[in-house]
């Protein structure tokens, strides 16, 4: 457990981190294009691409000082982005990542001139018209009457709004 002093200096700490961003935002927030160009040399030590307008500039200054103040992505983040990088040197598509339904999320779905409503169960498990269904793509079928991807039917991954409403 930490004692009162140190968690005195740990908040004046947290204090004076988010004192220093924020006047580093308000500065960035007033630089013209020269000064951001000049902000971005001290930063990283080179000239900022020709290409990159004002506000692209600022923005990346911005996320810059408050990664340094706040901290960076999560691990996991991290992780995944490396492999997505990996895949696209290898010339491949990244997989979208997958959807996590939380108990209790209503999905609709407009089709054939009416609105589609299923509910998450807890138990993982989709409520439609009063009944349970294991799968949101059986749901699917008994709404269109042939086999379609439920996820995708439903929005949750890509090619699900093709079709007629």
């Amino acid at each position: 457990m930490r004692d009162a002093a140190t968690q005195a200096s740990g908040g004046a700490d947290e204090r004076r981190r988010s004192s220093t961003l924020a006047a580093g935002l308000d500065r960035l927030g007033v630089l013209d294009g020269p000064g951001l160009a000049a902000a971005w040399k001290a930063r990283f030590g080179a000239p900022p691409p020709a290409a990159l307008p004002a506000q692209i500039l600022r923005l990346a200054l911005a996320h810059d000082l408050q990664t340094n103040a706040l901290g960076g992505l999560g691990s996991a983040t991290e992780r995944r982005l490396a492999r997505i990088a990996r895949g696209a040197d290898m010339g491949e598509k990244p997989k979208p990542a997958q959807v996590r339904l939380k108990p209790g999320t209503t999905l609709l779905r407009d089709w054939g001139g009416r609105t589609w409503r299923v509910e998450v169960e807890a138990n993982g498990t989709f409520r439609f018209e009063g009944k349970c269904w294991r799968s949101l793509s059986a749901i699917a079928r008994a709404i269109i009457g042939t086999s379609r991807n439920g996820p995708a039917f439903y929005g949750l991954r890509a090619g699900g709004g093709n079709g007629p409403t």
